[in-house]
Parts: structure tokens; sequence; C-alpha cells
């Protein structure tokens, strides 16, 4: 038989045993370096595709600030919108990043930073009313004329469209009309961007507030507002476009039965106090028992025909409203035929002695659940009787009761703003007003 030589070499190889502790030790070894290999590409994978989504969201959150700065809001707020979809915080790392990104400023200068930011905050609505209508860039070219609003779709005849920016603002000027119905316009810029931005503008606000506070008030930068509608929402001064209404009530003595003259009687009256303000200056006040929706329509007009309305006019100094009425002559408050007939019995009856009265009132305005001006409460009342044919007169004090005066809260009456005889204009036709209602 041959005889077969093995060498120590192979001897030890074939002799090691697979099952062996050093040889399991040894592929776990590298099973656990391969694990950690694929771990490592993974996160890799998950950190460069988690950077991926952050820098699309910055991108987008880019072009939303580019997109707001230039005033087109509608496709601002989409770009943050998506944003925010994919980083939610997306905003407050974009503030650190830009924070973090702005050189180091010496502590002294920090003060005025924080001043500078607080007041960029202050200006940002101000700064939201002063954007263009249209950009330049991308509605300019496509339209190529200014224009307040575009059509949906295509409409026979004209449109609001095709309006120059004068038609526009004369139309506005229709709609606030001299009761300087302001609702309305808010309710106007409810439509559309281009409304709610020409419903802002500042010489229609400019010009409501010199029918108000007159010609010669100061401007909205002197007293400390950012424009005249902050100006004059702020300002206290009385609504127009409804009434001041209180509801007075009191017990009296009625007559004794003859038949039992146990029997004595106790009445409840009640009554209504109406006031009207319109805004060059004018002012009327009714008493009456009739309910609110009986006795409004006669403060309708700034000449009333009834004779219980009492006319005249008022100032405002600051928050207070004083006023001067007189009632209003029967003369002008009835037809000619009418007239004729008081005239025609008063010449059969011995003339009566004529006799003048002037009301005076204080009213202070008032804040309703965060509502400002809702609400006058009466501080005095007088008034003055004068007697022509002797050179005579006198003047009666009432006392300021709650019982008496009540606060008189503001009601808002639709038929009042339902139809605009006259466009909104300048603060010459108040002043002249006022000047020949004395």
């Amino acid at each position: 038989m041959d005889s077969v030589l093995w060498s120590d070499e192979d001897f030890s190889e074939s002799s090691e045993d697979p099952t062996s502790p050093e040889k399991r030790e040894a592929e776990l070894e590298r099973f656990r370096r391969e694990w950690k290999g694929e771990i490592a590409v993974s996160r890799g994978v998950s950190a460069r595709a988690s950077t991926t989504k952050q820098d699309l969201a910055a991108e987008l959150f880019e072009k939303g600030a580019n997109e707001e700065r230039h005033g087109r809001m509608y496709e601002a707020i989409k770009f943050y919108r998506d944003a925010v979809h994919l980083v939610p915080d997306i905003e407050q790392k974009m503030a650190q990043s830009a924070a973090w990104a702005k050189p180091d400023k010496p502590e002294d200068s920090q003060a005025s930073s924080a001043s500078a930011s607080r007041s960029a905050l202050d200006n940002l609505l101000h700064a939201f009313e002063q954007v263009h209508l249209l950009d330049g860039d991308a509605m300019g070219e496509e339209l190529g004329v200014w224009q307040v609003c575009r059509r949906e779709k295509e409409v026979p005849g004209g449109h609001m469209s095709d309006c120059p920016p004068e038609v526009v603002a004369l139309i506005l000027r229709w709609v606030v009309s001299r009761d300087l119905d302001v609702r309305s316009l808010d309710v106007l810029g409810e439509v559309c961007r281009g409304f709610y931005q020409a419903a802002r503008d500042p010489e229609i606000w400019r010009r409501i507030c010199h029918r108000v506070f007159g010609a010669s008030c100061a401007s909205p930068e002197d007293l400390g507002f950012l424009s005249w509608r902050d100006m004059f929402f702020e300002l206290p001064h009385p609504y127009f476009h409804g009434c001041y209404i209180n509801r007075v009530s009191y017990i009296r003595h009625g007559e004794n039965s003859f038949q039992d003259r146990f029997y004595r009687p106790w009445y409840e009256v009640k009554y209504y106090r109406f006031l009207r303000f319109f805004p060059e200056g004018r002012c009327l006040m009714m008493n009456t028992p009739d309910e609110p929706q009986h006795a409004l329509h006669h403060m309708k007009s700034r000449n009333p025909r009834l004779g219980t309305v009492l006319a005249g006019h008022y100032r405002l100094h600051g928050d207070t409203v004083v006023a001067t009425l007189k009632r209003v002559s029967e003369a002008g408050a009835l037809n000619s035929a009418l007239v004729k007939q008081i005239n025609r019995a008063r010449r059969n009856r011995v003339a009566e002695e004529r006799t003048e009265r002037t009301f005076y009132l204080e009213l202070q305005m008032r804040s309703v659940r965060g509502r400002k001006n809702m609400e006058v409460a009466w501080t005095r009342y007088s008034v003055l009787t004068y007697h022509p044919e002797r050179g005579t007169g006198s003047t009666t004090e009432f006392e300021m009761s709650l019982a008496n005066f009540p606060p008189s809260r503001f009601a808002r009456v639709r038929s009042f703003a339902a139809v605009a005889d006259q466009p909104l204009d300048d603060a010459a036709t108040c002043s002249e007003f006022r000047r020949f209602s004395r």
C-alpha cells in the first residue's frame, strides 16, 4: 500500500472543527461588522432625505416671503402652507437660521434692535394696507391697465373691472355717502382683494375723519395712529347709521274712584328717548311712548315733519358730546292746508303768549363689552324757557339719576343707510352747514 505523506499544515486545517467556539465567534464578529455597516448606510440615506425635505420646505417658505413682499397674499399663503406641511416648525427654524446668519451686535445696540422689531410688527398692518393692488411684473403685463378686480366669467355689458381708478373712487364715495356708512364700505372690502385694498384708500378715510372731527383735525401721525382709518375707529365719536335709545319708566298715582274711595289706582308710565346724530353736526331727539319699530321712521330725515321731534346741533369735545336742540315749529311740520286751518282758529281766539324752549345736553361716549362708542351716558340736561313778549327767561336743571336718565344704547337701523342721496365730500360742506345752522 502506497503511503500518503501529510504535512503539518494540511493536518492542522483538516483537523479544525467548524463547530468550534473560535469559528462561531469569528462568524458572529463578521456579522456584527456587516450589520453596523448597513445601519450606517441607512442612517446616511435618512439624514440626506431629511436634509432634502428641510431644504425644500425652506425654499417654499422663502418663495412665500417673496410673494408676500410683492403683495400677492394668496400665493404666499399657498407656499407657506406647503412648507408647513413638510416641516411643521419651518418658520421657527427659518427665524433661527436668520438670527445665526446675522453678525454679533454689541449689547448697547440690542435694545434699539428690539424696539425696531416691535415697531416693525406694529407697522405690519399699515404695510399690508399700503401694498399695490397689482404687481407690475405679474398682472400688469397680463392686463396692461390698472383694475380693481378681474371678471370671473364673461358677462354682457360693462363690468366693474372696466372702470378706471377715478370711477372706482367715486363709487366708493357713493357707498359711504354723506351719512358715513363705513359699515357698507367694510362689507364691500370683503368681496375680493382689490376691493379690500380700495376700501382702505387713505383719501377716503381722510375725508371721513374731516367730516367727523373737522377739517382742522390733526393728522394720524401727530396723534400716534398708523392711518386715517385707525384714527377714525380709535377716537370717540357717535355712530350715524342708527339711534341711541333708552327706556324710562316710573309710577304715578291715579284718581280715586267715586264709587270706592278706598280704591287708589297706580299707573306705570313708560316712554322711549331717541337720539340720532348726523356727520355734519346736526342731531335729533324725540320722547315718545311708541315702540322703537313704530317710531324710528320719524328720525330718518334731517328735517323731521313731526312737531315732537327736537332738532339742533352738537359738538365733540374729546369723549363728550355737547348738544343744543329746539322744538320743530308747527308751520314746518304740518302741511299748508292744516296750517291755514290752525291760523284761522287762532284768529278767532285771544292770542296766547308764545314760549321758546331750548334744551342743552351733555353726553359722554362709553364702550360696551369692548365695542367703542356703543353707549352715551347723560351727564347734564337743562331747559331754557324764554318769553319773547316779556323778554324774560328761566333755566331748569334736571338731576341726573339713572332712573330718569339711564344710558342710551346704540341700535343700528338698516333703513337709515338704504339710500344714498349725496356722495362723501370734503369737510367744507360740513363747516358750511354748521355755520348756517346756528
